[in-house]
């Protein structure tokens, strides 16, 4: 996924932070892309993604938010246009990445829901059910040998 801005803030305490992704959220139409806690939630560092109006809007309301407290818990706030995609690498977990390209794949290799006959449409519960069997007898083990008790390790002592 390409975003034509993201925006990286930085607010000394978690619930600042909390308050900020709030307002980000609501004053403009962003994703939260990524977080960080850092020195035990005394440093959170909270990422966004969108366009670049809705990206400046939000960080500027981040920063309205801490205006007006009387210790600015703003440590920084950045609005970055248009990011490369090697530093896209860095915010977004790697597992997202991949996500977001095998979607894509499926997208262009699946034909319309109008395109698909009506049979293949239904789910076959006995093929389900049945996928299912084959799971669970692949997946069955063996019981673990209990461990013998008292009267069985004195035997054993015996009989050496």
């Amino acid at each position: 996924m390409s975003y034509d801005a993201i925006g990286v803030i930085e607010a000394r305490y978690f619930a600042t932070a909390l308050e900020m992704t709030d307002a980000m959220s609501k004053a403009a139409q962003v994703e939260w892309l990524a977080s960080e806690n850092y020195l035990g939630g005394r440093l959170v560092t909270v990422v966004i993604g969108g366009d670049i109006a809705n990206v400046k809007a939000a960080v500027e309301a981040a920063a309205a938010v801490c205006a007006g407290k009387a210790a600015n818990p703003l440590a920084n706030a950045a609005v970055i246009l248009k990011p490369h995609a090697e530093i896209m690498k860095f915010i977004l977990p790697s597992s997202k990445l991949d996500m977001d390209g095998q979607a894509e794949a499926a997208a262009e290799t699946l034909p319309p829901a109008a395109d698909l006959a009506p049979a293949e449409k239904k789910v076959d519960a006995s093929a389900i059910a049945e996928a299912d069997a084959k799971t669970d007898a692949k997946t069955k083990t063996k019981p673990k040998a209990s461990r013998p008790s008292a009267a069985e390790k004195k035997n054993m002592k015996e009989e050496s």
